[in-house]
């Protein structure tokens, strides 16, 4: 026991005291056995004792048990001795049943010391092999910390080796989230191996390369996309023409439709499938992989704003290259190629329609205000080349080819969802380009026809033609003239229907321009109203007013008929105008080409006054009025004769097809100047004019009258033609009078003399002074002088001489009056 460690002894001295108590109770409960001593309790006693042995044993607490028992045994020895003191018969039983219980008690002594023996023994093996397990647990618990210890070192290992791995796979986020383990979780657990600190040690670096290589993947596969916009933008072309055909289809089944644009919220109703249609083509050419799990890497490492900036900063610089400075509508030979112009909208159509994808399906990396921005920054940029070069293209299909690339593009913008009223002003510069080319062709088939038009009525033969002609012309025949067998004549000339149909042409090459592009249709409607005025005021109205120049009477009045029927068709032309407006504006739609035409139609009818009074003029030059003549003739002159005929002549053939009312005003004019020049043939007619002088003058405007009356009738407007003859009338009716006198009655004069100026009576007065001479000299003569076989009832009286003197001094007196 000296040998035994002090806690073992401190134990052991507790299993002394439990065992101290143990027997205490045992030899309580034993002692009826011990007063009644059999071999049944005794076994009894002994099985209960064995424990206690065991326990002893175990504890190697022999020796302290055996003092145990010593001591009892004398104690009960004393009770005995006490106990037998009063009785010896009980006594001597007693020490006989002692003798016995020494004796068994030395026998299972013998027996204990023998089990502590074999105990002690068996103790000491148990011990040794109690070490040997402890060592060997001691090691197995060194050999699995070592265990454990190489197991977590070849797990970070494996964990650097598949770093590695996953970056030469392209697993770039795998790589990532592996260090991120790594480094928070596994490299911990080997914290004390040098190799450890060293593999921590290359985690940043390792996180570098992953977010290089990340980098070098997305510039790469942004790189890769640059060659697919094109392909991109081809796809996005061929969808947005196969909807509009589809469209289109839809609206000549419904007519109703038509009304509605493409790309309207109608029109896409209509449409098969949603709107992810569209970028379907897209998402299966493009490997977005790359880039989630770029955008993936750099939000685990807290980059995301950094990555972000870097993208955009990418974008931006691949959308600098997409627009070139200029663009070129012709190849290396001179000839129209819009090859370019194709490449260019379809590489911006793949870019912008990627670049909305990624928008829609990481907001975070491409906000939409980014993409609107670069949306704009290169409409702006394309807008500003397009019109530019659009002033250089120098065909009109040309122009319809790069209209329907530019439909497509900006329908094909609006599906990917942009708006496109920045490339709006770019149509327009193609309509007014496309409107000056078509002007151009207007203006030489105009000019060629100008040229060719023979300004003749025209002659139709065709029934077929005679329609076409009404309808494309706006004519209104009158019920007899489609009763009446062909050849028919038209009023106008040949230069009026082809011009109606090139205007028609004109119109409509500009409607089906339009078709269904996003046009600005307030600006496009103006646009087409101006220019429309000035085609017809400029090209049209202008050369007719400078043919007006022309000497030729017949043209001249072609020309005024012509014009008329223009005035009517630009009334046409604004009525169409305003039935078919594309705004939707409402109002009437005015063309000042109508007054233009108005106007010229005024001076081509003073031109033909003009015309006409010249010729009158010429005749009336030929005039010679011998005022003192004193042979009277009852033959109008001879140049009255001849203009008679001439003016007959021209009513019936080259002012025939006048309208009627400029007809009279022709006539009007002419008849009205024809008078006034007669009149001041009589006024400025010498005061030694004679009665014959007059009676022949009377005559001519005798015969005047005739042919006025003539004409009026077949004018219809008697009242108007015979209105530029009654001055003159009533003139040459005054001087003839038998009293002059009878002008200074108010009534009288008021009935027969209300045309007569007071200053144009004064002067026929006048003109009675030859008269007053002759009249004097035959007074002092014996006999008249003879003169002709009329001369004796023609010579003036006495009496007559009286009244032109009375008259001729009551007249002055009046005339003194009214001046006063």
């Amino acid at each position: 026991m000296e040998n035994v460690p002090p806690s073992v002894q401190v134990e052991s001295s507790e299993h002394v005291k439990d065992m101290d108590i143990q027997l205490q109770h045992l030899l309580l409960s034993s002692d009826p056995i011990v007063q009644h001593s059999s071999s049944k309790t005794t076994d009894d006693y002994l099985e209960q004792l064995a424990p206690i042995l065991k326990e002893a044993l175990k504890t190697d607490s022999t020796d302290a048990l055996l003092e145990h028992l010593d001591n009892t045994t004398k104690e009960k020895d004393r009770e005995i001795d006490a106990i037998c003191s009063g009785d010896h018969n009980e006594y001597m039983d007693s020490v006989q049943q002692l003798g016995q219980v020494t004796s068994e008690a030395n026998h299972i002594k013998s027996k204990v010391t023998d089990l502590s023996t074999r105990l002690n023994q068996s103790g000491q093996y148990l011990l040794e092999r109690k070490n040997e397990l402890i060592e060997c647990r001691r090691v197995k618990g060194n050999v699995e910390s070592a265990i454990d210890a190489v197991s977590a070192c070849l797990q970070v290992l494996n964990l650097t080796n598949n770093v590695h791995e996953l970056l030469q796979e392209k697993r770039k986020f795998a790589a990532l989230k592996s260090l991120d383990d790594l480094q928070n979780v596994h490299l911990k657990e080997v914290s004390n191996f040098g190799f450890a600190q060293l593999i921590n040690k290359s985690v940043p670096a390792l996180t570098k390369m992953v977010k290089n290589d990340t980098i070098t993947d997305i510039e790469k596969w942004l790189n890769d996309n640059q060659h697919m916009n094109g392909v991109i933008g081809k796809e996005a072309f061929d969808y947005v023409e196969q909807m509009r055909r589809q469209w289109k289809a839809q609206c000549q089944k419904n007519p109703a439709l038509r009304r509605y644009k493409f790309n309207s919220p109608v029109e896409k109703s209509y449409r098969d499938g949603n709107g992810d249609d569209f970028f379907k083509g897209p998402k299966e050419k493009i490997d977005f992989s790359h880039l989630y799990e770029c955008v993936l890497v750099h939000s685990s490492m807290s980059k995301a704003d950094e990555f972000q900036h870097h993208f955009e900063t990418d974008r931006k610089i691949h959308k600098d290259y997409l627009i070139p400075q200029s663009l070129s509508f012709k190849n290396a030979n001179g000839d129209d190629d819009l090859a370019q112009f194709e490449s260019v909208l379809r590489n911006i159509a793949g870019f912008c329609i990627i670049d909305r994808m990624i928008s829609r399906q990481i907001p975070s990396l491409r906000p939409v205000k980014e993409i609107e921005d670069i949306w704009e920054s290169l409409s702006q940029k394309l807008s500003t080349v397009l019109s530019t070069e659009i002033e250089n293209v120098s065909g009109v299909e040309t122009i319809r080819k790069i209209k329907s690339l530019l439909g497509n593009f900006l329908h094909a913008m609006q599906n990917a969802g942009y708006n496109t009223k920045s490339i709006q002003p770019v149509l327009l510069t193609l309509f007014n380009q496309y409107s000056r080319f078509l002007r151009q062709t207007f203006d030489e088939h105009f000019q060629s026809t100008l040229q060719k038009d023979p300004y003749m009525p025209m002659q139709i033969n065709k029934p077929e033609l005679y329609s076409k002609i009404v309808q494309v012309a706006w004519y209104q025949p009158d019920e007899h003239e489609l009763k009446s067998q062909f050849p028919r004549y038209l009023p106008f000339s040949d230069i009026y229907p082809l011009c109606c149909a090139e205007i028609q042409t004109f119109l409509n090459h500009h409607e089906s321009f339009l078709d269904d592009l996003p046009y600005d249709l307030n600006k496009i409607e103006d646009t087409l109203r101006n220019n429309l005025d000035d085609l017809l005021m400029t090209t049209v109205c202008k050369a007719l007013e400078d043919k007006l120049r022309s000497t030729t009477r017949e043209q001249v009045v072609q020309i005024l008929v012509n014009l008329e029927y223009f005035e009517t068709a630009s009334e046409n032309l604004t009525r169409r105008l305003s039935e078919d407006r594309f705004s939707g504006r409402r109002g009437k739609v005015v063309l000042e080409a109508t007054q233009a035409f108005k106007r010229a139609r005024k001076k081509a009818e003073e031109r033909v006054f003009e015309l006409v009074n010249t010729v009158v003029d010429d005749f009336l030059g030929l005039a010679d009025y011998d005022w003192n003549t004193t042979v009277r003739t009852d033959q109008p002159s001879s140049y009255l004769e001849d203009m008679v005929s001439f003016l007959k002549t021209l009513v019936s053939s080259t002012l025939v097809n006048l309208p009627h009312s400029v007809k009279s005003f022709v006539y009007f004019d002419a008849f009205d100047h024809l008078a006034s020049s007669l009149l001041r043939f009589l006024l400025d007619a010498s005061d030694t004019t004679t009665f014959e002088a007059l009676h022949n003058f009377n005559v001519d405007v005798t015969f005047l009258e005739e042919f006025i009356n003539e004409i009026a009738s077949d004018a219809n407007n008697i009242s108007l033609t015979q209105g530029t003859v009654t001055e003159l009338r009533q003139c040459v009716n005054l001087i003839l009078s038998d009293d002059m006198t009878e002008y200074n009655n108010i009534d009288i004069r008021m009935r027969k003399y209300t045309r007569v100026k007071p200053e144009t009576a004064q002067l026929l007065f006048g003109k009675v002074h030859y008269a007053r001479s002759l009249i004097q000299h035959d007074e002092g003569s014996e006999s008249p002088q003879p003169n002709s076989s009329n001369s004796t009832t023609n010579s003036p009286s006495s009496k007559l001489m009286k009244y032109y003197r009375t008259s001729v001094e009551k007249l002055n007196d009046k005339m003194d009056r009214d001046h006063k």
